[in-house]
Parts: C-alpha cells; structure tokens; sequence
C-alpha cells in the first residue's frame, strides 16, 4: 500500500539541517542534518506513523492538498516552509489493499498478535493446507 502528503521542510537558521512536520499526520515530526537526510527521515516516521494507526484499526487519514497545506499557519520562529510531497510504501513492498490491512488489524488485535506474526501463521497454515494435501 502506497500512501503520499505533503510535508513542511523548515530550515534551520542557527545551525544546518531541517525541521519537518506533516500536517495530516498529528504529531509526525522529523528531522534530518541536510535535505536528503531530512527526505529520508519524513518518509520513515511518516511509514511508522501510518503503520501504527493501520495496526490499531484506525482509517488513514486522506492526503490535504498542496493548497492546503501550504495555507496552514505556521510558527513564527520557524519562518516559511518548503513544501514537497512525501511518498511511502507501508508493510513492504507488495501492495494489499487498505481493506485487507484493516481486517488484519482487527484479528491482530482479538488475536493478541502482531499483524506480521498473524500473517506469517496464516501463510504457514496456507501453504501447510495446500502442499502437504498433494499426493
């Protein structure tokens, strides 16, 4: 599952480096020493972020516009942000649909197991039930 929004990049004025915060995600803020660092930083807590709340069985919030986003106040000490659309693949690399991430997250928690540790017992059982069935 791909998910992308639009990130504030706050440069730092005393010191080299950026601040950045993700105004649909609450409370996802990051920072990285150059631009590239503080790009790969965005996109990692932004992944754990959207990660934890498809785990709790919370609906990913929808992505604002670039508008919107950029009308957003913002702190006066931070000066104007640079505005760039972060994007980030949740749970690896192969896509599932938000459905079966949401239906995951609910047996995970009945289950008292981690989504990783159900999907790996669910492919076990799977491939358990189709191989050793075969004559």
């Amino acid at each position: 599952m791909q998910r992308a929004y639009w990130a504030r990049f706050y440069k730092h004025d005393d010191a080299p480096g950026w601040t950045v915060d993700v105004p649909d995600l609450p409370g996802c803020i990051t920072e990285g020493g150059s631009w590239e660092e503080a790009m790969y930083m965005a996109a990692d807590a932004m992944r754990l972020w959207l990660e934890d709340e498809v785990e709790s069985g919370r609906v990913l919030p929808e992505a604002g516009s670039r508008e919107a986003v950029a009308g957003l106040p913002v702190a006066e000490d931070m000066g104007g942000p640079r505005l760039a659309e972060v994007a980030v693949t949740l749970f690896g690399e192969q896509p599932l649909p938000e459905a079966l991430w949401a239906d995951l997250a609910r047996v995970s928690r009945k289950e008292g197991l981690p989504v990783a540790d159900l999907l790996a017992q669910a492919v076990r059982e799977f491939l358990g039930r189709r191989f050793n069935a075969q004559p």
